[in-house]
């Protein structure tokens, strides 16, 4: 049975049968803090009713404890700045449930470039290709560029914001090999100009929600 993984767009699959029952999820975000996620943690213990999971087979890209990946430091940025056109760097495919997520929180449109994807995908009410509707676009990260924002930013003030799991890389603590802290506590700590912000965000799972997710069963 495959079921919805929260990656861009992506399916976990459960097989069960004489050889036990198995969770494999491949690249998946478990994201406790939103609704439509804990919507979706249902479905496995209903599927899975009386049965337990034998082994979990889980994307553990970033497991690790210094791994954080919370939406709503994105969404204070951007309440934070109401007179601020906002430009939001992502990926061609993926960070869809991010854009869902700052719609939803603070009740305003994104507008992406690809809007066509985003209706191909069910996301009908979230998006905007009117300028006059929303101060909030989303852009390819490839066009992202502090020259680009500074163009922008002398017309209206405009940050760009661009979510990413590869620039938080861990480094070890003092003292021990094996254990890692955070390079950074905070997505104010890395910013790469005055226009531009790097933070922390991902479609895979940090620690917390592998952790989370492995506890189910």
């Amino acid at each position: 049975m495959a079921l919805d993984a929260h990656h861009c767009p992506g399916v976990m699959f459960l097989f069960c049968g004489e050889f036990g029952c198995l969770m494999y999820t491949r690249d998946f975000r478990w994201e406790v803090d939103s609704e439509r996620e804990k919507d979706a943690r249902s479905r496995p213990l209903n599927v899975l009713k009386n049965e337990t999971v034998d082994v979990p087979y889980s994307d553990n890209t970033y497991c690790n404890l210094s791994y954080d990946f919370p939406t709503r430091e994105v969404v204070d940025i951007i309440a934070s700045h109401p007179e601020h056109d906002i430009v939001i760097g992502i990926d061609t495919l993926g960070k869809e449930e991010l854009l869902i997520h700052i719609s939803r929180v603070l009740n305003i449109k994104v507008r992406p470039e690809r809007l066509q994807t985003m209706h191909i995908l069910g996301f009908h009410d979230t998006f905007t290709t009117k300028t006059s509707l929303t101060r909030v676009q989303a852009v390819p990260h490839n066009s992202f560029s502090i020259e680009t924002l500074e163009g922008l930013d002398t017309m209206r003030p405009t940050i760009g914001i661009m979510p990413s799991g590869l620039p938080w890389v861990p480094k070890p603590v003092k003292g021990d090999v094996n254990l890692f802290g955070s390079l950074l506590t905070s997505c104010y700590k890395k910013r790469q100009s005055s226009d531009k912000l790097d933070v922390p965000y991902s479609d895979h799972s940090c620690f917390a929600e592998i952790q989370e997710f492995i506890e189910l069963f």
